[in-house]
């Protein structure tokens, strides 16, 4: 677990606590696949990657409340709303906004080469 309960609260988070470890599962994993198992076996995970995570969730959670959809356009007197994916970053900008130059053990955590 990148990022505990206890710290997402403290850090202004304000789901349930089930609720958070759903989401909180969903965003390690995302983070885990973009670092390429870097983290594993980190004695101390990186600030970066815990805020990544929290940013993450709360991505996630506000994609949730408006039902997967965003507005992008509305119409008063027809009525007409449209719906599109929003302006927000994608989860792979967040990743690469956090972790760029965050590293584990002297190695770049999306470093993009070998590790030999």
């Amino acid at each position: 677990m990148l990022l505990s309960y206890v710290k997402y609260l403290a850090l202004g988070g304000t789901l349930e606590e089930p609720d958070f470890y759903l989401l909180e599962a969903a965003a390690e994993a995302r983070i885990r696949a973009a670092v390429h198992g870097r983290l594993d076996g980190a004695a101390v995970v990186p600030e970066a990657a815990i805020l990544c995570a929290f940013e993450l969730i709360g991505m996630e959670q506000a994609l949730r409340e408006r039902g997967g959809r965003t507005v992008v356009s509305e119409e008063n007197d027809g009525l007409r709303i449209g719906y599109g994916p929003g302006p927000e970053p994608s989860p792979s900008a967040v990743i690469r906004k956090w972790l760029d130059g965050a590293s584990v053990n002297g190695v770049r955590l999306l470093y993009g080469g070998t590790d030999a």
